[in-house]
């Protein structure tokens, strides 16, 4: 039985999208943000750190996605370059971002280890041919997203590589047609950090206003530890964009040993690290079964009033018959009982349509002992008890008097005596 007929009730899914499968599962169509994030773009941020201002060495591990541990990052004006696809319910986002050469008087120690946590870690991260000082670092990474079962508009991280590891959390939070919140996480590491943060359109969607930030909560006071802000250009041009990134290389003087491939030449910079497809469909709602199924259908309120009452009806009709049945054969009962004393009585043996008026005034007269032209009760029981109507119990008899006296006046008049005698069988009647 399905839902939403005239029977039934309406069906869950007109009312919430999640349990409707005519709702498009697509990003673009859950959110307008997304249709204008898709694209290149070339962005110029500069990350700061309160108390410390500009951040110009900045220890990050791209192997173990820590910070506060590894080589250190130089993030005053560091360009970061963009590529985000949307194809149906998923997302797919790739980028490098290139870091300038950290000052000569860094390269000792970071001087931001007071708000950074502890570390025993020793050992030469830093395995590339890249001289601290003087060449300066890339980080890549992929991030791959998905729709979610809510059909809200989330973009869910499901996987990444670089910046973006492979047990990052998180998403995209779409907040208006112009904004969206990012929040991601590693979920394999001591959740000391997490980046947060807003991006927003501006310029009839040329550029995007981005401020992101780093967090360390187990840090006294303001968990902030950086901050990225700047903002984010639109580039048009593919071979624009790859131009570009070929400047900052010679001007970051980034080592070719530290460049990850470059341009992309499959789905992801990290050819061994991609995701695959049984992994989307673990949870991509483009090939996995939601858990928000139809419920099975219910009748409509009115509808199961109408059949409780249709059932009474047909229940009190049936029994209604089979009452008027039941009636029908005891009152043929009385009758055959009555004529038969009433033929008795006339001293003849004959089938009803042979009694003539004079033999039933006759009778009547017979019963009728008082002579009131009435018979009572007690009279007509006299009669019975005279052996006219053979063996007859005392309900019999009173149901024989109820049939008999139809005004239920508690007397037979001689017009109830005589249609009672006219509406019996046309049968013979005999006085044995």
């Amino acid at each position: 039985m399905k839902c939403g007929t005239f029977w039934t009730k309406d069906c869950l899914g007109k009312s919430d999208k999640r349990y409707d499968p005519n709702s498009s599962i697509n990003l673009i169509d859950q959110h307008p943000f997304y249709k204008h994030y898709v694209g290149l773009y070339n962005s110029t941020l500069t990350g700061t750190s309160p108390g410390f201002g500009v951040v110009r060495g900045f220890p990050y591990d791209e192997k173990t996605g820590e910070f506060g541990k590894g080589p250190l990052y130089n993030y005053e004006n560091f360009i970061s370059f963009r590529n985000i696809t949307v194809v149906g319910s998923r997302l797919y986002l790739h980028s490098y971002t290139f870091f300038p050469p950290v000052p000569l008087d860094l390269c000792n120690g970071s001087s931001y280890s007071s708000f950074l946590p502890p570390t025993n870690d020793t050992r030469n991260l830093q395995d590339d041919d890249t001289v601290c000082g003087i060449n300066g670092r890339v980080l890549a990474s992929d991030g791959w997203y998905h729709s979610s079962y809510e059909k809200d508009g989330t973009a869910i991280a499901l996987s990444g590589t670089g910046l973006l590891g492979p047990s990052n959390i998180g998403g995209i939070f779409p907040v208006t047609e112009n904004m969206i919140q990012i929040s991601t996480r590693d979920s394999k590491i001591d959740p000391i950090t997490q980046n947060s943060g807003f991006q927003i359109f501006f310029d009839n969607y040329k550029k995007i206003a981005t401020k992101t930030g780093v967090f360390n909560f187990r840090k006294e006071g303001s968990p902030l530890v950086l901050s990225n802000d700047g903002s984010i250009d639109r580039v048009e041009d593919e071979k624009l964009l790859f131009e570009q990134m070929s400047k900052v290389i010679e001007k970051f003087n980034i080592t070719q040993k530290n460049i990850p491939a470059f341009p992309m030449q499959t789905e992801c910079i990290f050819v061994d690290e991609c995701i695959t497809e049984e992994q989307f469909c673990e949870v991509d709602p483009s090939c996995s079964l939601s858990p928000y199924q139809e419920p099975g259908a219910n009748l409509k309120n009115g509808v199961i009033a109408c059949i409780v009452i249709g059932v009474v009806l047909i229940i009190t009709a049936a029994l209604y018959m089979l009452h008027l049945f039941t009636m029908k054969k005891e009152k043929e009962k009385i009758r055959q009982v009555l004529i038969k004393g009433i033929a008795g009585g006339a001293n003849v043996g004959f089938t009803q349509a042979g009694l003539t008026m004079d033999d039933l005034v006759g009778e009547f007269k017979k019963i009728d002992m008082n002579d009131d032209g009435l018979i009572q009760k007690s009279e007509l029981k006299k009669y019975a008890q005279s052996g006219k109507f053979g063996e007859l119990s005392e309900k019999d008899f009173a149901r024989m008097f109820q049939i008999i006296d139809k005004d239920g006046s508690g007397e037979i008049d001689f017009i109830e005596f005589v249609t009672i005698i006219g509406q019996c069988p046309n049968k013979e009647v005999t006085t044995d």
